[in-house]
């Protein structure tokens, strides 16, 4: 169908909803005043009748002219035709009422921008003004962000007033209209920037970002396809490459990659990691689960060049085995941490593979008569080819607990360290510094002094020093800055919208520089990942329903 004959069918639609409003308005306001004429006729003629009767029935003329005044000016006479009147009011008030209520449905169910209009026309003061504006607020947010004109945020300010998507408008208006828009000299967020639909549902959580380019993927039972975007800033706004305005279809390379067993029945990808190398290689780590019974399931690593050829397929030996994490060695070398399942235990695993995908070795941990549980979680690359990585454990009857450690390029653990009481969830963030030489973990315990905290470490493995952060910060997206602060990123949604509640803390003085909450029109949205772009701006995976959409912070001085 053509774009202007669907519109002429909606509009057609509109105009008869607002005149079947009319019609019925005016049908039950006739309907109110043959109810006042029928309540006037049954009590006001009656009484009137059996007075004059009653003023006729003796005395002088003058006397019963005098009666017959009396009673057109006796209040108890016109008790009745004012009963009526209100009679009359009441009817109307609830025609009128059950009117507003239909129209406001109405409107509600044809979520257009003109329906909207209808009901505001008609009830400019009406019984449901109030949950009628907290309701066409969110159809009119998005395509007031989206068109993102300084004239129609100030119409959208100007009709919504004292709402919470008004004062979030107000913000966009400053920065659209302010001169400083662009700077990059400090990384402040302070916008948020819907863009177009991410496309289609299975897109998950992994972003990776570059200073000139961004990757994600999308994952079937069958295939994976990674994508490059590549990206640049307009006046601090992000403009990414995508064909047709799709974040499904990159503008550089997405290559699809099937694992070598695809012919098995029922086989299904789970991707764990996305990491590159200085050379620009791209590398996903992938879980594949086929049949148990024959043992066709296992970790693969796709390799892929900077210009999305498949230049690698590595299986590894790892019956019974799933990684968890990977990091590349600034010597280009590969390794992965995670558990091998043994009866009702796990136990701790940690790999290492060459460039070209051969083993170089495999080291595999017990956990000791009261843990169970003992698996690798997370890893990062320090030095020329070491790694530090952090495992979990759990003691029977206790909470669980941690060691960080760090290993050597032969796969000897070089020094080793406790933590106590680290939570029981699954995400642990564990970054270095902004000048390399302190590695940080961050955790959440539940133990009488709980709470969050956040222990530095020395590269020769000693605490340096710990402290505990505010609860209320999120930790599954934390990021070091180049000036040494941290940032705090976290997000969640009601049935209306998505908030994303952003934070900088300093860890040296252990203070908050700010804290701010962003709203975006995406009900019960859900943060699946973010990541940190070349001018300090912050780039967000929001999954929302059954489609996904991208957020981006801008940078304002």
């Amino acid at each position: 169908m053509r774009p202007g004959l669907f519109s002429l069918l909606v509009f057609s639609g509109l105009v008869s909803i607002e005149s079947n409003f009319a019609v019925k308005a005016q049908d039950s306001i006739n309907s109110c005043k043959v109810a006042q004429t029928t309540c006037e006729n049954a009590n006001v003629a009656p009484q009137r009748k059996t007075l004059f009767r009653q003023c006729m029935a003796g005395g002088s003329p003058e006397e019963k002219l005098n009666c017959i005044k009396s009673i057109k000016e006796n209040p108890l006479v016109l008790e009745p035709a004012k009963q009526c009147t209100i009679t009359y009011d009441q009817c109307a008030y609830k025609v009128n009422y059950e009117l507003e209520y239909e129209a406001l449905d109405r409107a509600r169910e044809v979520g257009t921008k003109y329906g909207w209009d209808i009901y505001f026309s008609q009830y400019p003061n009406g019984q449901w003004l109030q949950s009628a504006r907290l309701s066409a607020v969110h159809y009119y947010w998005p395509d007031v962000n989206r068109e993102n004109s300084v004239e129609g945020y100030r119409a959208f300010i100007e009709q919504f007033e004292g709402t919470r998507q008004a004062k979030q408008a107000s913000v966009f208006l400053e920065a659209l209209t302010d001169s400083s828009v662009g700077s990059l000299d400090v990384p402040y967020l302070d916008t948020v920037d819907v863009t177009q639909p991410i496309g289609v549902a299975e897109y998950r959580d992994h972003l990776y970002a570059a200073p000139t380019y961004f990757l994600s993927y999308a994952k079937t039972r069958r295939d994976v396809t990674l994508s490059k975007f590549s990206y640049a800033f307009e006046n601090g706004r992000l403009q990414y490459g995508a064909k047709d305005g799709r974040f499904n279809v990159a503008d550089v390379y997405s290559t699809k990659f099937r694992h070598p067993k695809v012919k098995i029945s029922r086989p299904r990808f789970q991707v764990r990691a996305l990491e590159q190398d200085k050379a620009g290689n791209s590398y996903v780590l992938a879980y594949h689960r086929g049949p148990w019974k024959k043992n066709r399931h296992g970790n693969i690593v796709y390799k892929l060049s900077e210009d999305g050829t498949l230049i690698g397929t590595f299986e590894m030996p790892s019956k019974n085995i799933q990684f968890h994490d990977m990091a590349i060695t600034n010597k280009g070398n590969m390794v992965f941490v995670g558990y091998q399942r043994s009866g009702k235990q796990r136990k701790y695993v940690i790999t290492k593979m060459n460039k070209n995908g051969k083993v170089a070795w495999q080291k595999v941990k017990k956990a000791k008569n009261k843990e169970t549980g003992y698996e690798g979680k997370k890893l990062i690359a320090v030095g020329e080819d070491d790694v530090i990585v952090f495992a979990k454990y759990t003691v029977r009857g206790a909470r669980d607990m941690g060691v960080i450690s760090r290993v050597d390029p032969k796969g000897k653990t070089v020094w080793s360290s406790g933590i106590d009481d680290v939570g029981s969830w699954d995400n642990f963030p564990l970054l270095k510094s902004a000048d390399g030489n302190e590695v940080m973990f961050l955790k959440r315990s539940y133990s009488n002094d709980g709470g969050n905290w956040i222990l530095h470490y020395g590269l020769d493995g000693k605490l340096t020093r710990e402290a505990k952060i505010p609860d209320r910060f999120g930790l599954k997206h934390v990021f070091v800055l180049p000036d040494a602060s941290m940032l705090f990123v976290d997000g969640g949604g009601d049935y209306e919208q998505f908030r994303a509640n952003v934070a900088r803390y300093n860890p040296n003085t252990n203070e908050i520089i700010w804290q701010q909450d962003y709203w975006a029109a995406l009900p019960e949205g859900r943060l699946t990942d973010a990541k940190l772009l070349s001018n300090g701006s912050l780039l967000a995976h929001v999954k929302y329903g059954n489609s996904k959409r991208l957020l981006h912070f801008r940078t304002v001085k």
